[in-house]
């Protein structure tokens, strides 16, 4: 089925499995019936000084983006946020937006607002300890008093002990807010002696649970034998304490099919079917139920356990980190598309996306006249699509778009997905945002590595705003002086003030006044003295007044030359031969350069027309910058195809690649690729290739339990034993010992 829809979910942070679940359950229902679920999210959630930090602000900007954007409808977690005041300001965009909503976990008279059904599942779970384990005396630990879901809770668990005809006085109920203190705080005073030891406590989330059940056993009691202990949310903690916690699962997913359905109902569509999932016990050994009860193979722990490995997974890929090298790499880009081809580099670092966007505002970068000027909220109303990736595929971005639309990929044909939408910004300046699309939500862990990912490309564009500002700073100051302050060479002013006289010398000894004008413009070269001033250097030693050097731009060296030649060209030969004769008796081989990557410009400057000498120097200067331009994306098409030929190598190592048709593809030579791919990324093609599958194999030798044989084939190896050989070249380790090494660390 093909999207036809978004409905947008605004959620302050996605922490797994609960948050994870509820998005799943209004994913699923959405998709059947054509909608994109669209996560909205400040990955933060605190309460205190940190909530108000700059950075903090620029995270949650991203809210913002409801002001402008065009949603089918939109399900707001409102009661999963922790800072009112954030809250608030979500919810008045909503109102002011009129477009349909669902509230979630939160009381608003102007809003449908939905909770999941607790109190029949509370009773449910403290009848458990009732009639299995016959509990007399019960405890409850509930949430914030007054609050919905605490006293839900609380209603629930005072059911079942009126149903069993046990007294429930106050003196058994105990409100916290739903964190650890207060469980433990009760813990304390029961193992002190100050509060009479009950039968079981009923706490009302498993967070509760877990601090209940380990602060008693550091106490010295036992769970269950002297006080049997229940939660309830189903989280992953749950499953592995030690003792595995009785609870209730399946509350989130069960929301969140239910604000789906609401919001379906919203938009017209009539006889809803949405996936059933209810809550249902999911049996520890707390509540004192034989581990054999504890049914490990039932479909609720297979989902579980399928969503531990799946994050696993995603932990191990995490050790690429260490060696991607992100910031020095982002950071030391010159403009915003080299930034964006360079992030599309490590885009392999954030697993499992099927496609990743990124979003600028027109005014990202702060006002280069006065800095402290630059956007602190919202978004511009035009934005610029700036990246583009989709797995295995080139990049590409459309420019200009309508913020309305908030990701341009929303207009190509594709099946219902989940998309992810985080802020980009560096401290409170809002940069813009960036739009990752995912099969399903448990596909995406949005953590520090992924905040942290988020951080390196911002820094990078503030880096370059930075290096934009210096450059002004220095053409201002450079307007004031003679001389380029970092090579010496006159600058523009300079060189205005000394080219009459230099002409006039030129005309008086019979001479032509050529103008040479150099310009260069390739990045990805790192030079440690640029191309152009080694060659300034030549003429500059060879102290002949024939010559007067000037560096009107960085990127541009302007050589006048007193000559007895009469055309351009030949001006131009001559001086590319005293160039190449004089490279190695000046640099010793210590330096090397293409001259076919320079730009080299000629025109003969005449004393009769010294009027419009300054316009025929800015005409040359132009002249030399366009045609290096059209050099450096030349030499840029090239070094494009090599990013992404090693993109795909690097997410697909397992495939049949081959040398000889990496380099057709990209239009070169085998040699000239070879050469260029190991000057770019100090590595072979081929050992990259190499690399990545044994990286690969490691993986799968950590995480599953496959046969070696079949790892070999899924990592590109037609052979076996070759896989092994180059295993062992690589790790110094056979597959099972790896294995075996893996497993005694784990």
């Amino acid at each position: 089925m093909e999207a036809t829809g978004k409905i947008a979910v605004i959620m302050p942070h996605i922490v797994p499995p609960m948050d994870n679940e509820l998005l799943c359950g209004i994913s699923e229902a959405l998709s059947g019936y054509g909608y994109d679920t669209v996560l909205i999210t400040g990955l933060l959630n605190v309460l205190g000084d940190s909530a108000n930090d700059g950075y903090s602000a620029g995270l949650e900007n991203i809210y913002t983006l409801l002001e402008y954007a065009e949603f089918d409808g939109v399900i707001c977690a409102a009661g999963r946020f922790l800072h009112p005041a954030l809250r608030d300001k979500i919810l008045d965009i909503l109102r002011r937006r009129d477009i349909p909503c669902v509230i979630l976990e939160h009381s608003c008279e102007d809003f449908d607002c939905i909770y999941p059904p607790q109190r029949e599942y509370i009773k449910m779970i403290t009848e458990h300890l009732i009639n299995k384990h016959g509990c007399r005396k019960l405890y409850c630990i509930s949430g914030i008093k007054g609050e919905y879901s605490s006293e839900e809770r609380m209603s629930g668990f005072c059911d079942a002990l009126d149903a069993a005809g046990i007294s429930c006085d106050g003196n058994c109920l105990f409100y916290g807010n739903f964190w650890r203190d207060e469980p433990c705080r009760i813990a304390d005073e029961i193992a002190d002696g100050k509060l009479e030891k009950p039968d079981g406590v009923v706490c009302t989330n498993d967070e509760m649970a877990i601090a209940f059940c380990n602060r008693l056993i550091e106490r010295g009691l036992k769970v269950p034998e002297d006080v049997a202990v229940t939660g309830y949310d189903g989280n992953f903690e749950s499953f592995f304490n030690d003792p595995p916690i009785t609870t209730v699962t399946g509350h989130d997913y069960q929301l969140g099919s239910e604000a789906a359905k609401r919001m379906l109902e919203k938009l017209g569509h009539t006889d809803v079917h949405i996936p059933e999932y209810g809550q249902h016990l999911r049996i520890g050994t707390s509540c004192g139920c034989d581990l054999s009860l504890a049914v490990r193979n039932s479909d609720d722990n297979k989902r579980l356990m399928k969503n531990v490995r799946r994050n696993n997974q995603m932990y191990a890929e995490r050790r690429y980190y260490i060696t991607a090298d992100m910031i020095s790499k982002l950071s030391g880009c010159a403009d915003v598309d080299e930034l964006m081809m360079t992030t599309s580099t490590i885009a392999y670092l954030l697993p499992n996306w099927n496609t990743l966007e990124i979003c600028l505002c027109r005014d990202w970068s702060f006002d280069l006249e006065a800095p402290d000027r630059f956007r602190t909220e919202g978004y511009s109303e035009k934005m610029e699509h700036r990246l583009y990736l989709k797995k295995c595929f080139d990049t590409w971005a459309t420019g200009e778009f309508s913020v309305s639309k908030v990701l341009p990929s929303f207009d190509l044909p594709h099946e219902p997905m989940v998309y992810v939408i985080s802020s980009m910004h560096f401290k409170h300046q809002i940069f813009g945002y960036i739009g990752m699309s995912y099969d399903s939500p448990y596909d995406f862990l949005l953590d520090e590595y992924y905040v942290n990912w988020c951080d390196c490309v911002s820094n990078g564009l503030n880096m370059i705003q930075n290096s934009q500002y210096k450059n002004y700073v220095k053409e201002h100051f450079a307007s004031l002086l003679t001389v380029d302050t970092s090579s010496g060479l006159y600058n523009k002013r300079g060189l205005m003030e000394n080219i009459t006289t230099f002409i006039s010398g030129c005309t008086k000894n019979d001479k032509k006044c050529a103008a040479v004008t150099m310009s260069y413009e390739r990045s990805k070269e790192h030079y440690e003295l640029s191309p152009l001033l080694a060659i300034a250097n030549i003429f500059r030693h060879s102290e002949s007044r024939d010559v007067l050097l000037a560096r009107p731009k960085d990127d541009v060296i302007i050589c006048l030359i007193s000559t007895d030649n009469t055309k351009e060209q030949h001006v131009i030969d001559s001086m590319l031969k005293v160039i190449s004769h004089h490279f190695s008796d000046t640099y010793g081989g210590a330096f090397h350069t293409a001259l076919d990557d320079i730009a080299i410009c000629c025109s003969f400057l005449d004393i009769r027309n010294i009027g419009n000498i300054e316009k025929e120097v800015d005409r040359l200067i132009e002249k030399a910058s366009d045609k290096a331009k059209v050099l450096a994306v030349n030499s840029g098409n090239c070094y494009s195809q090599l990013q992404n030929a090693r993109r795909r190598i690097l997410e697909s190592p397992q495939l049949d690649w081959n040398v000889d048709d990496i380099a057709h593809e990209a239009g070169i030579s085998k040699s000239y690729f070879q050469r260029l791919y190991r000057e770019t990324f100090n590595t072979s093609c081929m050992d990259d290739i190499i690399n990545a599958r044994i990286e690969r194999a490691k993986r799968l030798l950590e995480n599953t339990d496959r046969q070696i044989g079949d790892i070999a084939e899924e990592c590109g190896y037609a052979s076996g034993s070759h896989f092994m050989r180059q295993f062992r070249q690589k790790t110094g380790l056979t597959a099972s010992e790896y294995r075996k090494n893996a497993q005694e660390k784990q």
